[in-house]
């Protein structure tokens, strides 16, 4: 992706085996039309020009998950912790660690919107189900679901650029004359 977009791509997020890229391009379906040996298109509408079975689960090959369709905002905080914004008005939230109904029907893309940009911490409640000594009961747990805070004691400690954008330590970026501060 480098060598053919070179300062017109920017990572924006990344996971074991998905990225999420920004690309500046007159049309990005064209170029993909041009790497399609690069891409499994298996998933695309029939109709859809792009569409092919050439590469259906291929290992190695990148999958266009959205299957053609634009996403037009997002904000992601860490691995599998993400909401973003389609061009058809529809939005895709995830976020490790909390109920999948919780995630569905009581955070929007604007709670995380909201977390990324004025540096909140979101809390929501949720029910479990948990067992000690062959006892089963129910919990009722306040959990913090959004925090755009770094935690230093589970993850890698990162340099804030500003409130969207961090580097992690040792980045060729950071030198005396860049002033960032520490989060």
């Amino acid at each position: 992706m480098l060598p053919k977009y070179s300062s017109n791509l920017r990572l924006c997020y990344q996971d074991t085996d998905s990225f999420i890229y920004e690309i500046k391009t007159d049309d990005v379906y064209e170029d993909m039309m041009s790497m399609r040996e690069h891409f499994d298109f298996s998933d695309y509408p029939k109709d859809n020009k792009l569409h092919n079975i050439d590469n259906k689960k291929v290992i190695g090959k990148f999958k266009d998950e959205l299957n053609g369709k634009l996403m037009v905002e997002l904000v992601a905080f860490r691995p599998k912790q993400y909401a973003f914004k389609i061009n058809d008005g529809s939005e895709e939230k995830k976020n490790k660690g909390v109920k999948k109904n919780v995630v569905k029907k009581e955070m929007t893309f604007n709670d995380y919107k909201h977390c990324l940009e004025n540096r909140t911490i979101e809390r929501r409640t949720q029910m479990l189900i948990n067992s000690t000594r062959h006892n089963i009961y129910s919990i009722k747990q306040n959990k913090v679901v959004l925090n755009n805070l770094t935690d230093k004691d589970k993850e890698a400690k990162r340099y804030a650029v500003d409130n969207i954008e961090t580097l992690a330590f040792e980045h060729y970026r950071i030198n005396s004359h860049y002033r960032i501060k520490n989060v």
